[in-house]
């Protein structure tokens, strides 16, 4: 059974990792941010977007984005990582030469 918890703890987990670019933009400093389509797809089939954010002419950050339609409205909106993805730590390498 869903249960409006059940609804508000996934809305909260959605807000958690996703927020509109304007409040990224915010954060980070930027003067601006511009949204692009990409060839990508998420692994729900949604297409990714990609919102860069800029201080004049020099790059502060990408964020990978999607674009979702408004409820009550109708109209095309995006939203995007709150965070840059953390990146998976590459194993560490080992010495080929054995130890004694």
């Amino acid at each position: 059974m869903y249960t409006s918890n059940m609804a508000e703890q996934q809305h909260n987990s959605f807000r958690e990792k996703w927020a509109f670019p304007s409040e990224v933009k915010e954060a980070l400093g930027a003067r601006r941010y511009e949204i692009k389509p990409t060839l990508q797809t998420y692994r729900s089939g949604r297409a990714k977007w990609l919102v860069r954010f800029y201080d004049g002419d020099i790059l502060l950050a990408a964020r990978d984005a999607m674009e979702l339609t408004s409820k009550r409205t109708g109209t095309p909106y995006h939203v995007c990582l709150r965070h840059e993805p953390v990146k998976r730590a590459e194993p560490a390498a080992h010495d080929s030469k054995g130890t004694d």
